[in-house]
């Protein structure tokens, strides 16, 4: 299986265009990788019977599931040389991200990596946009994808 970076993440393909992740060329979410999970994690299932008039379990085979991949992203403006325009871009970012996520609520989507690698997703989750630690007009936004791939 490959190894998964919340850094090397690079962009989501959506039906709606690209959602940028990470420093890409204009506007774009840079993930917090100290505040996102999933990535790389998959539960395994399974079921267990009693056995009959004996001590222990009748084990049946387990599988791996998906993932829930949960990215605590924050809006990085770089085409703003004034507040006005920060303003206005990162909304529009906002909008823009908001728009295109619910394009792969029913529809699979692509999660791009910088080397390469590509998960098949969908939307399970697009968080309010909530002012940032950094400051007030900073922005961040949790984005839950899932895969059925499991890691």
């Amino acid at each position: 299986m490959a190894e998964w970076s919340y850094s090397a993440i690079d962009k989501i393909t959506t039906g709606g265009g690209d959602v940028p992740f990470n420093g890409f060329a204009t506007d774009y979410w840079f993930v917090d990788p100290g505040r996102s999970t999933g990535l790389g994690v998959s539960d395994i299932r399974g079921s267990d019977d009693e056995r009959g008039q004996s001590d222990g379990l009748i084990l049946h085979p387990r599988f791996y599931g998906g993932q829930q991949i949960a990215l605590q992203s924050i809006a990085t403006i770089i085409s703003a040389t004034t507040d006005p325009g920060y303003v206005t871009a990162r909304d529009t970012l906002l909008t823009d991200t908001r728009t295109k996520l619910k394009t792969i609520v029913n529809a699979d989507g692509t999660l791009h990596f910088t080397g390469g690698q590509t998960i098949t997703v969908r939307t399970r989750a697009i968080g309010p946009p909530q002012s940032s630690a950094i400051g007030p007009s900073v922005k961040e936004m949790l984005i839950v994808l899932v895969s059925a791939t499991p890691a």
